[in-house]
């Protein structure tokens, strides 16, 4: 029994690996992100700008390694560091991980002009309370 989830678990694992990979690249395929993201009006140094901070100035690999970190690490100083690097064209969405008051006062202090929130919810015990709390710090 140890033994068929031990492999089970391996499988996952490797699945994920695989997924992750696919994601990857057919993300590369449909075009550059940069110009997905940018509006048509953006100038040359918004895409520069923006190939730069999004790490996509590198070699395909780099951007695969910088991928999976990112997917593993999952961490809210993304946006934080990202953001003085958005031009001011694009509307800045902070990824999800916001769990606290003092996680949203710190995006209050960058351009962050939305943020994806779903965890917090989630695993919450008392899910209204839990909103209750960061609608009243995004008010303050």
């Amino acid at each position: 029994m140890k033994r068929y989830i031990a492999n089970r678990l391996l499988q996952g694992v490797v699945l994920l690996c695989l997924v992750a990979t696919i994601v990857f690249f057919l993300g590369r395929l449909t075009g550059n992100p940069v110009d997905l993201m940018l509006p048509e009006d953006a100038t040359a140094e918004d895409r520069v700008s923006m190939i730069k901070a999004l790490g996509l100035d590198g070699p395909l690999y780099e951007q695969f390694l910088i991928f999976v970190n990112n997917a593993l690490h999952g961490d809210l100083g993304t946006s934080i560091r990202l953001m003085p690097e958005v031009p001011k064209l694009v509307t800045a969405v902070a990824e999800s991980g916001l769990s606290t008051p003092a996680d949203l006062a710190r995006l209050r202090a960058t351009r962050c002009d939305a943020v994806l929130m779903g965890e917090v919810f989630m695993t919450a015990a008392d899910p209204a309370g839990a909103l209750a709390v960061l609608a009243a710090a995004a008010r303050a």
